[in-house]
């Protein structure tokens, strides 16, 4: 018994010293460090995977890790799929451009890992392909609307963020059954308002538009460490978690106050709408021989553009205040981030604040994630824990170069 019970103590302390502390101990700082495994991929060419196949060759990828450790990852400009093992290395392509059921006709994205043995993607046509973890393929769903994202239910659940399009476009958020296919919506909002675009219609039917900012909030979703769904509403601050059958379960009130719009930002929309307008005067200038406009489809266009635009100076093309947060990300022990939501005038930077709070709605803290010369994205389809580390996509910079690769970091 004696020898039983130092074994359990034996195997507690090895859990604690792999993983280091508890990450809801972590928020509690005002700064969390992620310091990257030095020997993480050390095997793989990423100049050859990652930075010659595009001209954004980080920005555009998914990423997922599988249950012992492999990594999956898709990029936008590729029809594949790309496995790495736990410690980083190159292993397989999985997929090629085709009609085929095994095969993707569009570029897909990496969404998840599905009842932990099978991956699963999307494209743009809704089609859900699901592999197993050689690159098999296993079943294809059909969804009727565009997935912005999924999240892996339990009870052979998929959540899906989706959106309809049409006169009445909107946001949907529904529980599709990998078995039977059917579906229950559990969330239905407008995309936005049509008194709140911008249009500018061209000839032959073509169209240029874009919502006025901070407009369009499309709510986050996330799964927890129970295999619930979790909801955020980024226009209330709402949080709510579903069991995969839809039942909602719990429900809090994120204590962050989202920044009020001001009539400053609201002339710098203005300003920066009328630079567009020059940007689409000098692109009417470039249009491909044979299909040049005359002067007067030209000036139609332009008196078009900048009529609308004034649209930008009305403070009811806006709403009060920003969103809540700009991303959730959810942490391996069932954590939740919310990053916070900046202005469009704020200069670039990584060094966002992440709020954090438990599964119950418990505050955590206020903090932001920094590594040294890497260049952090907070984006759910890159920054991904997993096992109390976090593993990213990521520009990291090197003797005055700069590459991007797959990394695996211990915050501290």
């Amino acid at each position: 018994m004696k020898k039983f019970f130092v074994l359990i103590l034996l195997q507690c302390f090895l859990g604690y010293t792999i993983y280091g502390q508890k990450l809801s101990e972590l928020y509690k700082k005002d700064v969390i460090n992620l310091i990257p495994n030095v020997g993480f991929g050390k095997n793989t060419n990423w100049d050859t995977l990652f930075n010659k196949a595009t001209q954004e060759p980080g920005k555009r990828k998914n990423l997922i890790v599988a249950p012992d450790g492999s990594i999956f990852v898709s990029q936008s400009n590729r029809h594949e799929i790309w496995k790495f093992d736990s410690n980083g290395n190159f292993v397989k392509r999985i997929g090629k451009k085709g009609s085929k059921l095994n095969e993707f006709p569009y570029t897909p994205t990496i969404e998840g890992i599905f009842n932990n043995q099978y991956i699963y993607t999307n494209d743009v046509q809704g089609r859900m392909k699901f592999f197993d973890f050689d690159g098999r393929f296993i079943k294809m769903l059909k969804l009727d609307y565009m997935p912005l994202n999924t999240v892996p239910l339990k009870d052979n659940k998929i959540a899906v963020l989706g959106f309809v399009v049409g006169n009445n476009s909107r946001y949907i958020v529904a529980i599709k059954d990998f078995n039977t296919g059917t579906e229950k919506i559990i969330l239905s909002e407008p995309s936005y308002t049509a008194e709140k675009s911008i249009k500018i219609n061209y000839p032959e039917g073509g169209m240029f538009g874009f919502i006025a900012p901070y407009s369009e909030t499309a709510p986050g979703i996330g799964v927890n460490s129970k295999d619930n769904l979790i909801l955020a509403l980024r226009k209330t601050g709402t949080v709510e978690e579903y069991t995969p059958d839809g039942t909602k379960i719990n429900s809090f009130k994120l204590n962050i106050e989202p920044l009020k719009i001001t009539q400053d930002d609201i002339n710098k929309s203005y300003e920066n709408g009328l630079k567009l307008v020059e940007t689409i005067s000098e692109n009417l200038n470039r249009t491909p021989k044979g299909k040049e406009l005359s002067k007067e489809e030209k000036d139609r266009i332009i008196n078009q553009a900048r009529s609308q635009m004034e649209k930008l100076k009305d403070p009811a093309m806006y709403p009060d205040h920003l969103p809540y947060f700009s991303t959730m990300i959810i942490d391996s022990e069932g954590n939740l981030l919310f990053f916070e939501y900046t202005k469009v005038d704020q200069p670039a930077t990584n060094h966002f604040k992440a709020f954090s709070y438990d599964m119950k709605g418990k505050y955590l803290g206020a903090s932001s994630f920094k590594s040294e010369n890497i260049d952090l994205s907070f984006n759910p389809d890159r920054f991904i824990f997993f096992k109390g580390m976090v593993y990213t996509i990521a520009k990291v910079q090197t003797k005055g170069a700069e590459k991007w690769q797959i990394i695996k970091m211990e915050p501290k």
